[in-house]
């Protein structure tokens, strides 16, 4: 029960597969709805509580795309992936606009990354 000491809650964006995978559809789920329960990221086991889901706080899908942009190309980080645009996020957006609940890995794992 609970998260054992030695697992930590929140995952690195720093190398995690989830920011620089080939495409962004998993990221831009897990921005606009969030994300509960264990997760694997750079080799490790996170035990997360859950990120919150920022569809109804951050409405402009240009934001998000410069955020997920950022994050994905930051060099001093050692990142190099392909920029997001807010088309990409807008289409997401009205993909998944009648879903309410975090998503959780196993469900994302069915989500094609592109």
């Amino acid at each position: 029960m609970g998260n054992p000491a030695n697992t930590p809650k929140v995952p690195p964006l720093v190398h995690s597969e989830w920011v620089l995978a080939e495409g962004s559809n998993r990221l831009i789920r897990i921005v606009l709805n969030g994300l509960q329960g264990p997760i694997k990221v750079d080799g490790k086991d996170f035990d997360s509580n859950g990120m919150i889901p920022w569809r109804d706080t951050i409405t402009d899908d240009e934001v998000i795309a410069q955020v997920l942009t950022y994050i994905r190309g930051n060099a001093e980080w050692g990142h190099n992936a392909s920029e997001i645009t807010s088309e990409q996020v807008a289409k997401i957006r009205a993909e998944t606009k009648d879903r309410a609940p975090q998503w959780t890995v196993s469900e994302l794992l069915n989500v094609p990354e592109k």
